[in-house]
């Protein structure tokens, strides 16, 4: 019964009841609760992400003014990844526990200090330094994965809803890797410039965090359950309330494990390919500033319409069946990538990369989606957190493997080892997906 129900609520197209009446049960002050909260959550992660990205056209030039070499720049993005790492694990278990707003705000403060050394450290220490608080502190899209899960629970509404509010949310992330740089060209001359804008985009993105309503105590209830009991004193005390902090056991299920799998090969691939990618397209095609630039908009324009438009659609169309669109978005993708190496017609770039793009969005929406089917509210945020810890390793792994690979085996090797990580990706999904994820046990249900 709780498999055909689950079914069903996956296959129910959004409502066309009219403004103001209740979806799925819903009443209508939870229905606008859920709305202003994707709206004021989207707007905020966007003008914050775009401060960030409006510093990227001046980030090479900055390194090359400080001396910052392959080497450095390496051994930064290396270090960069590991603080992602462990900051992704704890404030995702922290917004259980304290709460995903308080997590915002925290996120906040570490790009808020990050921009205040790079003003005032201008040099190559201060670069190393202005990584460690927003690397550490600043997971507010994840964050707000799970603050939209709590408003759809709180709201009673379907996963399609559910996907289309995680869409918005990852639309606003790619629109703002368009906008961002491009308004650090029109306003600004140098890095200190661009460190204004996005000072300025970080105080707005406050003023929407602001904005954002309540959960109410329905769904806070049961984060309750996450606050850490108090044990005996000394130093058991303190093991005690490590292991109760970071136990997660929804990271027992199938359906958690399967898609911690999915997203390790798929990172694994992409970090992987990286390797041969970016110098591949100076080679074939003699790539410049403006090149990349142009590339790096379509890419954005790309994945905020799969996640704004385009996930939404089909999964709405799977009618119950994500397992073969997701089976499809990993072909997409096997497919793409050794195409996009070989051809050297730049047009066949540009329309294979669009069609990976929107791929992955969709392929990204699903698996949010079926993380707040599969986790309850006291676990969901420390869910999204190990999911972006595992993205993080395979940053950290991909772009050595790749090196390795490609200098001991060659390109080839290299690439039929992407496309290995898909196929694998394509067994595991066909053998495993519809049991363990979409016929897994809504997680609002799992303690009925």
């Amino acid at each position: 019964a709780n498999h055909a129900t689950l079914l069903e609520r996956m296959a129910t197209p959004p409502s066309n009841s009219k403004p103001g009446a209740a979806r799925g049960g819903a009443a209508p002050a939870d229905l606008r609760k859920f709305q202003r909260g994707v709206l004021f959550g989207s707007l905020g992660v966007f003008t914050l992400v775009a401060g960030f990205a409006a510093t990227m056209p001046f980030n090479q030039a900055r390194r090359d003014q400080l001396g910052c070499g392959p080497k450095c720049i390496g051994s930064l993005t290396s270090a960069s990844s590991l603080l992602r790492l462990i900051g992704a694990v704890v404030i995702g278990r922290l917004s259980d526990t304290i709460g995903r707003r308080s997590m915002l705000w925290l996120g906040l403060v570490g790009t808020a200090l990050s921009l205040f050394i790079s003003f005032t450290m201008d040099t190559l220490d201060g670069m190393w330094l202005a990584a460690i608080p927003s690397s550490l502190l600043n997971h507010n899209a994840s964050v707000l994965k799970a603050l939209f899960a709590d408003y759809a629970a709180d709201a009673k509404l379907n996963d399609v809803d559910r996907v289309s509010a995680m869409g918005k949310l990852g639309m606003a992330v790619g629109a703002s890797f368009m906008v961002g740089p491009a308004l650090s060209t029109v306003l600004a001359s140098s890095y200190q410039g661009a460190l204004r804008i996005a000072a300025v985009a970080a105080c707005i993105s406050a003023i929407f965090f602001a904005m954002l309503p309540p959960v109410s105590a329905s769904v806070t209830s049961s984060m309750a359950m996450a606050k850490l009991p108090k044990r005996e004193p000394g130093s058991t005390q303190i093991l005690s309330t490590l292991q109760n902090f970071f136990h997660l056991p929804v990271l027992k299920t199938g359906g958690a494990r399967l898609i911690i799998a999915i997203r390790l090969f798929a990172g694994l691939a992409f970090n992987i390919y990286q390797v041969l990618w970016q110098s591949s397209l100076k080679l074939r095609f003699a790539f410049g500033p403006s090149d990349y630039a142009i590339f790096a908009g379509v890419v954005g324009l790309s994945y905020a319409l799969s996640q704004g438009l385009v996930a939404r659609e089909l999964i709405r169309r799977s009618k119950g069946n994500p397992t073969a669109l997701a089976l499809c978005c990993v072909v997409l993708l096997g497919i793409g990538r050794p195409l996009a190496l070989w051809t050297h017609d730049i047009r066949v770039v540009y329309v294979v990369f669009t069609f990976m793009v929107m791929a992955l969005g969709v392929l990204n929406t699903l698996i949010s989606s079926a993380c707040a089917n599969l986790a309850t509210g006291d676990e969901l945020g420390g869910l999204f957190g190990f999911l972006d810890a595992v993205e993080n390793v395979t940053g950290i792994i991909g772009p050595l493997l790749g090196g390795t690979l490609a200098s001991a085996a060659g390109p080839g090797a290299t690439l039929a080892v992407v496309v290995g990580m898909y196929v694998l990706n394509f067994a595991i999904i066909a053998l495993f997906y519809n049991t363990h994820v979409v016929l897994a046990q809504p997680a609002a249900k799992k303690f009925d």
